[in-house]
């Protein structure tokens, strides 16, 4: 579940600069005033409207400076972020990459983006409706969060291009073996290897070496994890048969897809429809 916490007067504890990290992605929201975030070599002053989002390795300390500053922070636990958020920022490659980066540890140049406020864009209409969101609770208020914050994340993405239009061509040099993974993702039901290798121009045994470096994963193992969580995602978001799941997600077999789910969730496709509905449907 993504939790939102409001944050403002600083701790004696935060005021020692106190290092830590979470097992869940966090977004920092600058409402009102100042904050400082602490990093191990370095430090970022946020102002009103900036945004930062960490991934789970992001050793860091985050503190307003008065009473008066506001920030909030949201967590995302990792499965959301990737396991569901994933295949709907396929093609958003900034956010995409970001998550696979931190899943399969390809690049280690940053555990964050940061995003200076930009009085052009929409962010502070989107921040609010997340805040209220939360605060309300009304039916689906969760999936309404997910969905504010893909839209969120598009606008975060156009405002990062257009203000960052000098260095994107620079950065996009050393994102190859991220943007193969994403395009796995996205393309997962019906990819190849020699589809992935014709799309980026190397050959298939080269992207199998890339990706087996990178990710210490091989192709198959990657693509079976991206079919297998989006057919968990169809079985939260829908009623359609079971059988008609495995064909859209790309599986062949469907002895061999109930015997890779239940290895991978510890539950048949049913029951874990059935125990994912009775959780999160309210109680009559």
């Amino acid at each position: 579940m993504i939790k939102l916490s409001l944050h403002n007067s600083p701790t004696e504890f935060e005021q020692r600069g106190y290092l830590h990290r979470h097992d869940y992605y966090e977004m920092v929201y600058i409402y009102r005033g100042r904050n400082v975030n602490l990093f191990q070599n370095s430090r970022i002053e946020m102002k009103q409207g900036d945004i930062l989002l960490l991934n789970p390795n992001a050793l860091h300390c985050p503190y307003t400076l008065d009473d008066q500053d506001c920030m909030f922070n949201i967590m995302i636990p990792e499965p959301i972020m990737e396991k569901s958020m994933l295949a709907l920022l396929s093609d958003n490659h900034l956010f995409s990459n970001f998550i696979i980066d931190y899943m399969y540890q390809v690049n280690k140049a940053s555990d964050y983006l940061y995003f200076p406020y930009d009085p052009e864009s929409k962010i502070a209409i989107i921040m609010e409706t997340i805040i209220m969101e939360y605060i309300n609770k009304n039916v689906c208020f969760q999936k309404v969060i997910e969905s504010m914050l893909i839209y969120l994340f598009a606008e975060l993405t156009r405002m990062y291009y257009k203000n960052n239009a000098n260095t994107i061509n620079g950065e996009q040099k050393n994102r190859t073996v991220a943007d193969i993974i994403a395009y796995m993702n996205q393309h997962s039901s019906t990819v190849t290897l020699d589809s992935v290798a014709e799309k980026f121009g190397y050959s298939p045994s080269y992207v199998s070496r890339m990706i087996k470096k990178h990710t210490n994963k091989n192709y198959v193992e990657i693509i079976k994890e991206f079919k297998l969580n989006k057919a968990k995602q169809y079985l939260e978001s829908n009623d359609l048969p079971i059988s008609e799941i495995i064909s859209l997600v790309g599986f062949n077999d469907a002895s061999y897809f109930y015997k890779l789910f239940k290895s991978k969730f510890l539950l048949s496709p049913a029951e874990y429809r059935k125990q994912y509905k009775g959780e999160n449907n309210p109680k009559n």
